[in-house]
């Protein structure tokens, strides 16, 4: 269990690692590209994207104290541990491959893992539950923002 403690957020940095990564690396592709409206200005994101992250281990923490004794626990850590490999998928599909269509598809299941794991966690930490709706919002707007993206260009 303590291992736990430690594991969790090391997961969570990865994924906010290697996401970094991949998006930093597409930014001279990223820069070409037409701004929907919507977009808020770039100098928004690391700051937006740190705060989330912060929030997302926050909550997994609380959700691993609180330890449910069933197999929905075991369920949630993959539903977890999808919504990473999902987050850091769509760096790869919209900054390296630059493949918009698919990233917009990655990006409404990031969001619904997302929406799946507050209402998972709800019975059993209502605050790690609301921890995750900033993520939740944010992901959905994500997903409009590819779309915009894709419409555009």
């Amino acid at each position: 269990m303590k291992r736990a403690y430690v594991f969790a957020p090391l997961l969570v940095i990865l994924v906010a690692y290697l996401g970094s990564i991949f998006t930093f690396e597409g930014m001279s592709w990223y820069v070409t590209l037409v701004r929907p409206v919507i977009a808020p200005p770039n100098g928004i994101f690391a700051p937006m994207w740190t705060l989330l992250f912060i929030l997302i281990v926050i909550s997994l923490l609380l959700f691993i104290h609180h330890r449910p004794a069933s197999i929905q626990f075991q369920d949630t850590l993959w539903l977890f541990a999808l919504n990473g490999f999902l987050n850091v998928f769509w760096c790869v599909l919209f900054f390296q491959w630059h493949l918009m269509g698919w990233a917009i598809f990655d990006a409404g299941l990031l969001s619904l893992t997302a929406l799946m794991l507050a209402i998972l966690i709800w019975p059993f930490s209502k605050l790690a539950s609301v921890l995750l709706w900033p993520y939740v919002l944010w992901t959905a707007f994500a997903t409009l923002l590819t779309y915009s993206f894709w419409l555009m260009n």
